[in-house]
């Protein structure tokens, strides 16, 4: 479990991160014609930032239960950094020296950004697979689910409490899995 919360803490933490930094650069207060104020709303709020220290406790609960280390985790967390790196990279007007992989397809994450592949579900994979017994593989995939269940559920119960009524009411999450 240690090692997926370590291949989701790099997203979560970046657009918290974001969300806050924006939202402070505009003085406190985003402008509602920009399209992106939603957005910058939802990064920045306390809620999100709960969320983000939530999954980074968890890792370290986890990582602690399991006996697993930083060096251990660092792998998951890194790759999982890259496709974040990756995401930015594909914006238009964007241009960096570093190469990046390009777009086969796009998929939703599980923060429901779009991103060139469903990062949690690959990590997930990866680590599954790295384990040594089709037990151990079962129990993860197992863990995986309530996990993957829990963080959705809190996350649209967030997005409800974050969202107008009347935004919620359009709001299909289910649609952008």
């Amino acid at each position: 479990v240690s090692a997926i919360f370590a291949a989701m803490a790099p997203c979560m933490r970046l657009y918290a991160y974001l969300g806050s930094t924006i939202l402070a650069a505009l003085r406190g207060k985003s402008d509602p014609a920009n399209p992106y104020s939603e957005w910058i709303e939802t990064y920045a709020s306390k809620d999100f930032e709960g969320l983000a220290v939530t999954l980074e406790d968890l890792l370290d609960r986890y990582a602690t239960e399991e006996g697993v280390s930083g060096e251990d985790l660092a792998p998951n967390f890194v790759t999982a950094m890259d496709m974040e790196f990756n995401f930015f990279d594909k914006q238009p007007g964007i241009d960096y020296s570093v190469p990046s992989v390009s777009p086969k397809k796009f998929a939703v994450d599980f923060d429901q950004t779009i991103t060139e592949l469903d990062t949690s579900a690959v990590i997930s994979k990866l680590s599954t697979d790295a384990l040594p017994t089709e037990e151990a593989k079962q129990k993860r995939r197992e863990s995986w689910d309530v996990v993957a269940s829990s963080f959705y559920k809190k996350y649209e119960e967030t997005v409800a409490n974050l969202l107008p009524a009347e935004c919620y009411a359009t709001y299909a999450p289910d649609a952008l899995r």
